[in-house]
């Protein structure tokens, strides 16, 4: 039977990695689409960026806007109503 006073602590396999923020990246313009937006929605748009550590990587960065967020208006109309 298993005491339970010598139990282990469970491992925490999670990374803890430093937290990243904008000025890490820079936004890098497709070459074929000459542009750096890859889609636009109701809440902001997304870019393409890349790590200026490492700009071998590209990333979609997801930019909100927190006034359309705020805003009731902007709010209600994107919201879609079924049946």
């Amino acid at each position: 039977m298993l005491n339970m006073e010598t139990k282990r602590p469970k491992p925490d396999f999670r990374k803890k990695l430093p937290k990243r923020k904008i000025e890490d990246f820079e936004v890098y313009v497709h070459p074929q689409k000459s542009t750096s937006d890859l889609g636009k929605g109701s809440y902001g748009h997304v870019q393409l960026v890349t790590d200026k550590k490492d700009p071998g990587k590209l990333y979609a960065m997801k930019i909100v806007s927190s006034f359309d967020l705020l805003d009731p208006y902007t709010a209600s109309r994107s919201i879609k109503t079924c049946c």
